[in-house]
């Protein structure tokens, strides 16, 4: 099953939803926040999709908003999908998707330590990279360490 039949199937069950096609993600389908879990469900247990297998969560800092980004496949059936879910940067928080996929606690406490996305009902979100009373969250745009080099523009 490719993206666009995997999307029609979502917009079908969940008219209540908006999905966008990702502009930058052949394989990719934009959902809003609040879909994230209904959506997750569905994608799980649809005998269709069987998406049983959480590739990765990461995220991008987009300047004025984060995405949380999804990699899902479907080991019996052969397809994938990835996920974008837009979290607004004044308050970066997202439910977390642990209860569906088990493999997104470490990722979901990886993004929650380098980007500062908290991850709502997350049963452990601590940091796991940066050590415990680190400042910050390094992979954010803004980020500023008092030790950080600075290198030249080369452009």
């Amino acid at each position: 099953m490719n993206r666009s039949e995997i999307k029609q199937k979502l917009e079908e069950k969940f008219s209540c939803y908006k999905f966008s096609d990702d502009p930058d993600n052949p394989e990719g389908i934009i959902i809003q926040p609040d879909a994230l879990l209904d959506v997750a469900k569905y994608l799980v247990n649809d005998i269709d999709l069987a998406f049983n297998f959480l590739n990765f969560v990461t995220a991008i800092d987009r300047g004025s908003k984060f995405e949380v980004v999804y990699m899902l496949s479907s080991i019996p059936l052969k397809h994938r999908v990835l996920l974008k879910v837009a979290v607004p940067r004044e308050v970066p928080e997202i439910e977390s998707v642990t209860t569906i996929w088990p493999t997104a606690n470490w990722h979901e406490r990886e993004a929650y330590d380098l980007f500062g996305i908290k991850f709502l009902n997350h049963p452990d979100l601590r940091r796991i990279m940066m050590p415990d009373g680190w400042e910050g969250h390094p992979l954010r745009k803004d980020y500023v360490h008092e030790n950080m080099v600075h290198l030249p523009d080369m452009g």
